[in-house]
């Protein structure tokens, strides 16, 4: 019996087709990498807006209104709300609460007890924030206005409105 080896072409021809198999399949894994990449950076992007929704909502569902603690100046809102129980005892209950875009284009929360003490708290809830816009629906009852809802606008295109459910016990129909 006479031992058979392989040609030259048949070497050549194997070694293509591997190098065809091998290019589709890196190609795939480099997609799959890239597909992996986009829907983490959109799951953080999607995660950051339910936090920032879900952090409005506590701010706005617990409204204290009087018109000396709610009003907008310079593009930032400012209010009382209450803050149910805090780990301290300074920002349990009822607190003062800003809104406001920083020097580092942040949508910053400040908040500060009732009491005039020194401390305050800063929590940043959204970065790269070009502009703000609030919009207040106001309803007038015996010559006085009312604020029944807000609508905030960050960077024309993430709004949030909110209904001011506090508004219920001052407004009678």
């Amino acid at each position: 019996m006479k031992k058979r080896h392989f040609t030259l072409i048949e070497i050549l021809i194997s070694l293509s087709l591997a190098a065809i198999i091998l290019t589709v399949i890196f190609h795939f894994f480099s997609n799959l990498t890239t597909i992996e990449k986009n829907m983490t950076k959109a799951k953080e992007e999607i995660l950051e807006k339910n936090y920032l929704q879900i952090k409005l909502n506590t701010i706005f569902s617990n409204l204290q209104y009087s018109k000396k603690t709610f009003f907008i100046k310079d593009n930032s809102l400012f209010c009382q709300f209450d803050n149910k129980i805090d780990p301290s005892a300074l920002f349990c209950n009822v607190i003062n609460a800003k809104l406001l875009i920083d020097s580092n284009n942040n949508l910053i929360l400040e908040t500060f007890p009732l009491k005039k003490e020194k401390s305050k708290r800063k929590e940043i809830l959204k970065k790269n924030i070009k502009s703000l816009r609030f919009t207040v629906l106001e309803k007038k009852i015996k010559k006085e206005k009312f604020p029944i809802a807000i609508s905030i606008i960050i960077n024309d295109d993430l709004k949030f409105s909110f209904f001011l459910s506090s508004m219920q016990s001052i407004i009678t129909y």
